[in-house]
């Protein structure tokens, strides 16, 4: 319900035709029966007031893998195909590996990444494969905003150095029991 709560607030923003906010947002199959229970990958252009129901999505798109550069990659453009601008605010909300140790790995193998999807075998993007997606992208994204735990890493900042970005926001701690930026 995480992602739902950011949605709400998100929703407390006044758009207009000069700035949209737009989301997709994939929820697990066995979701709670708020907002009608829906599952799978949806795309939303945010209006004030709007809930996070299946009626209210511009686009159904099945299951994807969240965990997936090219999937950051195919928003990006749907994005900037559909709602051009000047300039562009990222913003990828989910977990977040930094340089954390995997548990479960004989070899303690490092997992450095965020977005993770699990429905997808908890895949996630690898910090390089977020450079590389957001570099893939059409157009460059003026400000990367990564809500996720421990993403404030100068390793984090240097695989995103040639993304075209001039920001980065982030989290160096641990994001627990909080529903996201502020």
């Amino acid at each position: 319900s995480n992602m739902l709560d950011l949605f709400l607030e998100l929703s407390q923003v006044k758009t207009s035709d000069a700035m949209y906010i737009l989301v997709q947002l994939d929820r697990r199959p066995d979701p709670p029966s708020t907002y009608g229970g829906w599952y799978d990958a949806k795309r939303f252009s945010v209006k004030q007031g709007m809930l996070p129901t299946a009626a209210q999505a511009l686009q159904d798109l099945g299951e994807i893998n969240m965990g997936s550069g090219d999937t950051l990659t195919n928003f990006i453009n749907w994005g900037v195909e559909n709602y051009p601008a000047e300039r562009y605010f990222l913003i990828i909300n989910d977990h977040g590996y930094a340089w954390n140790a995997r548990s479960g790995s004989s070899q303690r193998a490092i997992a450095r990444g965020v977005s993770v999807d699990h429905t997808n075998g908890n895949q996630y993007i690898h910090n390089g494969d977020l450079a590389a997606a957001i570099q893939a992208a059409s157009a460059k994204m003026t400000i990367i905003g990564l809500d996720a735990c421990e993403e404030a890493y100068i390793e984090v900042a240097y695989q995103l150095r040639h993304s075209g970005a001039e920001i980065m926001i982030a989290s160096q701690e641990m994001e627990t029991n909080v529903p996201g930026w502020p």
